[in-house]
């Protein structure tokens, strides 16, 4: 965290990249949005092909849903850990364009962020191995390290929210389908 932050307030176009980057949701999840309305709508070889397409997104929302439910649990009921940016002890740099708004009360540990987006990673990782690389990538870069960078998360919250990501996600997506879903799928 500390070696990240020797950057702040040295180049006002880093700075503000950075900042740009926490205030764009459409540059951290857009990616994930085209994969899966990609893998929805895409034209399959075959029905069964086009309904395990449809499976593997009503799986990567439900292990969604799980992870940020998890996460959310281990915040709620978890002794609080106050967020870099807030802990006067660490002497955090701020960066050029600003301090970053955010709600001192929510616990910075695990980092939902993280846990939402490595989830999604690893649903993409699960149906393409280099999609799933890319989209790896693309986490820390464009989501997770900006909020290192910034002080909105230490490294373990972030490596705490990739670890309940990936698991629920793996998860959820090896459960077996009842077979009623399995059903309703098919029949749209």
């Amino acid at each position: 965290l500390l070696a990240l932050n020797t950057w702040a307030h040295r180049s006002l176009l880093l700075d503000k990249a950075v900042v740009t980057l926490l205030g764009e949701p459409l540059l951290g999840g857009s990616f994930f949005c085209l994969f899966f309305w990609w893998l929805w709508f895409a034209n399959a070889d075959s029905f069964e092909s086009l309904v395990a397409n449809r499976i593997s997104v009503i799986r990567a929302v439900a292990g969604l849903y799980l992870a940020l439910f998890a996460a959310r649990a281990l915040q709620t009921f978890s002794p609080p850990r106050i967020r870099p940016v807030n802990d006067p002890a660490l002497r955090l740099v701020e960066p050029f364009g600003g301090k970053v708004d955010w709600d001192p009360d929510w616990s910075s540990f695990p980092s939902d962020h993280a846990v939402i987006f490595f989830a999604l990673a690893t649903a993409i990782w699960i149906h393409n191995r280099w999609l799933g690389a890319v989209a790896y990538a693309w986490v820390l870069v464009f989501a997770l390290l900006p909020r290192v960078y910034v002080g909105f998360h230490y490294p373990l919250d972030i490596a705490a929210g990739a670890i309940i990501g990936v698991v629920i996600m793996e998860l959820a997506c090896g459960a077996p389908l009842a077979r009623w879903m399995q059903a309703s799928i098919e029949w749209t």
